[in-house]
C-alpha cells in the first residue's frame, strides 16, 4: 500500500511540475522534435534517394538494341530470356510554322511501360490508327487548350502534317519550345522516311545477376549481329557502395546533431532543476528520498522525451514524404523511425543524468536559502575595480565557468551545424553546379541530330564557317570558341559492345584531360585511347591495357587503353542539353579522328559563345532565331542550366530545409537558455535593484552578461565550425566535382543567424526587466 501511496505521490509531483513550468516543457518538446527530427529526417532522405533510384531502374530495361531490323525484332520477341521487349523509333525533330518544333517517335505499349519514370499518359491510350496521335499536356495548354481526348487537332509541320484525332496525352518534361507527338505504327509504316533497320529495342531480362545479364543480352546481340547497349544506371544503381568519404561527412553531420541534442536538453533540465532547488530540498525536508527525488525528474524527462520523438518523427516522415513522394517505403520509414526513437530515447536519458544528480544532492538546508547571491568569487583585482553595469555583467558571466561553457558549447553547436550544412548548400547551389559542369560560357551550341552521325559529318557538320560567320555578325557577341570536337563510336570486346562520343584530345582541352587521368597516362599514338572511369560496356571494370576494336562509322582499327580520365574533371567533356547524354565517354587523338573518318575536316560538336550582358535579350533572340533554322543543331544557355538545376537539385532543396531547421533549432535554445539563465538571476537583480541600481542600468547589466554568452558562442561557432565546414566541403566537391572546389563561406546565412541571435538576446533583455518591473522588489525577494 505505501509503495502505491509513493508512486501515486511521485505522480502528482510530476503532473504539478509539468503543469508549473509550461515554458520550460515546451523548449524541451521542440528540443527533442527538433534532433528527432534531424535524425529521421536525414534517415528518410537517404533511403528515399536510393530507394527512388530503384524505382527508376526496376522492372524497367537493361540493355538497348540498335539498328534493329523487323526481321530482328520478332527474333528478339522470340527470346525466352526477355521478360519484355519494347519498341522505339525516333522519326526526329520536325519544325512547324509556328515557333515550337514537334518531336515525332514511335513506341509501343510494352516500351511506354519501361519508360513510365520519364513519360506516361496522363489519358487516353496509344495511337492504333493512322490518323491518331499522342500529344503532350505542355503543347496543349499552350496551343490548343479547350482540346481532349477524342478532338482534331491540325500540325503544320514540314512533314507529319495534317489532321488528326488525339487518342491520348503524354505527361512528360519538355525542353523549350520541343514538345513530344507519339505516332502510330500505321503513321510510321508509311511515312517516306522511315528505314525499318533503324529501330531501337529496350529489353527487361528475366532474374538474373548483373553479370549475367550482360553476358545474355552480349551472347543475343552477337547473334543477331546487333549492337547492344548496357543502362548504366541500373548496373551502378546495383554495385553502388557507399564511399568511407560519404560515411565520414555522413557521421561528422550526425554526430554534431546528437552532440548539440545532448547539450541543449541537458542544459534545460540542468538550469531547470538549479532554478527549483529550493523546491527539492523542501521535498527532502518532508522526507522524500534521493530515489524518489530521481524518479520524478526521469519521469518528467522521460514525459517530454516521448512526446518530442513522436512530433519530430511525425514532421520527419510528412517532409520526406512531400519532398520525395516517389521514394516512399513502409518498411525504410519504419526502420527509421524505430532508429531514431532509440537514439533521441538514449540521447534523452543521458542528458537528464547530470541533472538528476543535482536535483538528488539537493539537501534539506536548500530549503531555507534566501539568494544564489552568495556564490559570488570576487578576485583582489576586482575588488579594486570601479563597478560598473556593464562590468557587473561581464562579472556574472565569468563567475560560474561550468555553467558558461555549457550554455555557450550548447548555443555554439547549433551555429557550427548551420556553418556546414550552409557551406554544403552553397556548394550544391545550381549556379556553383552550372560554373563547373557548363562552364564560362554564356551559351552553347552543339549538335542535336536523329541523322546517322557519320553521314551527318560526311554530309556537311552543321557547325561550319558559314553559321559561325552568320553567329559572329550578330550584336553584342563577344567571343566564340570551340569547346569540343567529338564523334559517335561503337566498339566490341569480347562479345561486348557499346556506343557513346569520343571526344578529340586538342591543344586546348590536353591539360584538362591530363589532369582528370585517374590512371596510365596520355595517348601517344592513334591507336591508344582513354576510356571513363565506370564505363559498364565491356562487361567488366575497364583497366588500362586492354584492347579492343573501335569504329566511328566507317572504318574499324584496334586501340588499347592508355589511360582512364574522371568525366567529373573533365567538365568541358560533361555534355550539353538537361540530361547530359551526349558526355564523352572516350577521347582520342586527332590523327585516330583522321584515320577512322577519312577525309573529314571538321569535327566541330560544340561551340561556346560569351556576349555582352547589357544585350543579353536581343543576343538570346537572334541567337534563336538563327540555330531554329538548322534542325541538326541545338543550343542551351546558362540560365537555362541553372533552372533546370534548381528544378531537378533535390539534394540542395533537402540542404535548405535542413539549413531553416537548423536555424530555428540555434533560435529556439537561444531563447530558452537565455530565458532560463535570466530566471536564474532573477533574486540578484532584485538585490541590485534594492540596492540602488537604475531600470537604465540593469538594461546594461543583462544585456552585457548576454551578449557575452552570445558573441563567445558567435567566435566558438566560427573557428570551430569554419574548419569542420571547410573539411567535409572539401570532401563532397571530390565526390561531386572530381575536385577540390574553393571553399565559399556562407556570408548570408551566418549574417543572418549572428544577426538574430544578437537582436533575441536584447529583445530577450527587455522582456525580462518588463517582467520584473510588474512585481514589487519585496515581493522578488520572497521565498517562493
Amino acid at each position: 500500500m505505501r509503495k502505491q501511496g509513493d508512486k501515486k505521490a511521485i505522480k502528482n509531483i510530476v503532473q504539478r511540475n509539468l503543469r508549473s513550468e509550461k515554458r520550460r516543457n515546451i523548449m524541451l518538446v521542440i528540443s527533442i522534435a527538433l534532433a528527432s527530427f534531424l535524425i529521421c529526417f536525414s534517415g528518410l532522405i537517404a533511403t528515399s534517394l536510393l530507394e527512388v533510384q530503384k524505382k527508376q531502374i526496376q522492372d524497367t530495361y537493361e540493355a538497348v538494341y540498335m539498328n534493329v531490323s523487323e526481321e530482328k525484332l520478332l527474333k528478339l520477341r522470340e527470346e525466352t530470356g526477355f521478360e519484355r521487349v519494347g519498341q522505339y523509333y525516333i522519326v526526329g525533330d520536325i519544325p512547324s510554322d509556328k515557333t515550337y518544333t514537334a518531336a515525332f517517335f514511335y513506341m509501343d505499349q510494352p516500351m511506354l511501360y519501361m519508360m513510365r519514370n520519364q513519360m506516361s499518359l496522363f489519358s487516353g491510350e496509344l495511337p492504333e490508327e493512322e490518323a491518331q496521335i499522342v500529344v503532350c499536356k505542355k503543347w496543349l495548354d499552350k496551343y490548343d487548350k479547350d482540346k481532349k481526348v477524342g478532338d482534331k487537332i491540325t500540325l503544320n509541320t514540314e512533314q507529319l502534317s495534317g489532321k488528326y484525332t488525339i487518342s491520348g496525352i503524354l505527361d512528360m518534361a519538355t525542353s523549350g519550345e520541343t514538345f513530344p507527338f507519339l505516332i502510330s505504327w500505321e503513321k510510321l509504316k508509311n511515312y517516306e522516311d522511315y528505314n525499318e533497320d533503324s529501330s531501337m529495342v529496350y529489353v527487361h531480362v528475366k532474374e538474373k545477376n548483373a553479370e549475367e545479364i550482360k553476358k545474355y543480352c552480349s551472347e543475343i546481340g552477337e547473334i543477331n549481329n546487333l549492337p547492344v547497349a548496357f543502362n548504366n544506371r541500373y548496373f551502378r544503381y546495383v554495385n553502388q557502395m557507399i564511399s568511407a568519404d560519404q560515411l565520414g561527412i555522413l557521421g561528422i553531420l550526425i554526430g554534431l546533431v546528437l552532440i548539440g541534442s545532448y547539450t541543449v536538453i541537458k542544459s534545460i533540465f540542468q538550469i531547470s532543476i538549479i532554478n527549483k532547488i529550493q523546491n527539492y530540498g523542501q521535498l527532502r525536508t518532508i522526507g522524500m528520498t534521493q530515489k524518489q527525488i530521481k524518479k520524478i525528474v526521469k519521469k518528467e524527462g522521460r514525459y517530454l522525451g516521448v512526446r518530442g520523438i513522436l512530433i519530430g518523427i511525425t514532421l520527419a516522415v510528412l517532409c520526406s514524404a512531400i519532398i520525395l513522394a516517389k521514394g516512399i517505403n513502409i518498411r525504410n520509414y519504419i526502420v527509421c523511425a524505430m532508429i531514431t526513437a532509440a537514439i533521441c530515447s538514449i540521447i534523452v536519458s543521458i542528458s537528464i543524468n547530470k541533472p538528476v544528480k543535482i536535483a538528488m544532492k539537493a539537501s534539506p538546508m536548500e530549503s531555507v536559502r534566501m539568494t544564489a547571491i552568495s556564490n559570488i568569487k570576487i578576485s583582489a583585482q576586482e575588488k579594486n575595480r570601479k563597478l560598473t553595469p556593464i562590468s557587473l555583467g561581464i562579472m556574472n558571466f565569468k563567475r560560474e565557468p561550468k555553467k558558461v561553457w555549457s550554455i555557450v558549447i550548447s548555443l555554439s553547436l547549433g551555429g557550427i551545424i548551420l556553418l556546414t550544412v550552409s557551406s554544403a548548400l552553397l556548394l550544391q547551389s545550381p549556379v556553383k553546379m552550372t560554373q563547373h559542369y557548363f562552364g564560362d560560357a554564356d551559351y552553347k551550341i552543339y549538335i542535336k541530330s536523329d541523322k546517322e552521325p557519320t553521314e551527318l559529318l560526311y554530309s556537311g557538320n552543321p557547325l561550319n564557317d558559314n553559321l559561325k560567320e552568320e553567329i559572329g555578325s550578330i550584336p553584342g557577341i563577344n567571343e566564340m570558341q570551340t569547346l569540343r570536337k567529338s564523334a559517335t563510336f561503337t566498339f566490341e570486346y569480347k562479345g561486348y559492345g557499346g556506343r557513346g562520343m569520343c571526344d578529340m584530345i586538342t591543344t586546348q582541352n590536353k591539360k584538362e584531360i591530363e589532369d582528370s587521368l585517374v590512371a596510365g597516362r596520355m595517348p601517344e599514338n592513334s591507336h591508344e585511347i582513354l576510356v571513363k572511369t565506370g564505363y559498364e560496356d565491356f562487361g567488366e571494370e575497364v583497366k588500362v591495357g586492354m584492347q579492343f576494336e573501335i569504329s566511328f562509322g566507317k572504318e574499324k582499327i584496334p586501340v588499347t587503353v592508355s589511360g582512364i580520365f574522371q568525366s567529373t574533371k573533365f567538365a568541358s567533356a560533361l555534355g550539353s542539353g538537361r540530361g547530359g547524354f551526349n558526355a564523352a565517354m572516350m577521347c582520342m587523338t586527332e590523327d585516330a579522328f583522321k584515320e577512322l573518318l577519312p577525309g573529314i575536316k571538321n569535327f566541330d560538336f560544340t561551340w561556346g559563345i560569351n556576349i555582352d550582358p547589357k544585350e543579353q535579350s536581343s543576343v538570346d533572340e537572334n541567337l534563336r532565331n538563327t540555330i531554329s533554322k538548322n534542325e541538326d543543331i541545338a543550343i542551351e544557355s546558362f540560365s537555362e542550366r541553372v533552372k533546370g538545376y534548381e528544378k531537378d537539385n533535390t539534394i540542395y532543396f533537402v540542404l535548405q530545409v535542413i539549413s531553416i531547421l537548423i536555424f530555428l533549432f540555434g533560435v529556439i535554445n537561444l531563447i530558452n537558455t537565455t530565458l532560463s539563465n535570466q530566471l536564474f538571476r532573477r533574486r540578484e537583480y532584485s538585490v541590485l535593484r534594492s540596492i540602488g541600481l537604475t531600470e537604465k542600468q540593469l538594461y546594461k547589466v543583462i544585456i552585457g552578461e548576454g551578449m557575452c554568452y552570445s558573441i563567445l558562442s558567435i567566435c566558438m561557432t566560427l573557428l570551430i565550425g569554419t574548419p569542420i565546414a571547410m573539411l567535409i566541403c572539401r570532401q563532397m566537391s571530390i565526390s561531386c566535382y572530381g575536385k577540390v572546389v574553393e571553399y565559399s563561406f556562407p556570408f548570408f546565412y551566418m549574417g543572418i543567424y549572428v544577426l538574430v541571435l544578437l537582436l533575441i538576446q536584447v529583445i530577450l533583455s527587455i522582456y525580462q526587466i518588463r517582467e520584473q518591473k510588474k512585481k514589487s522588489i519585496i515581493d522578488q525577494l520572497r521565498m517562493e
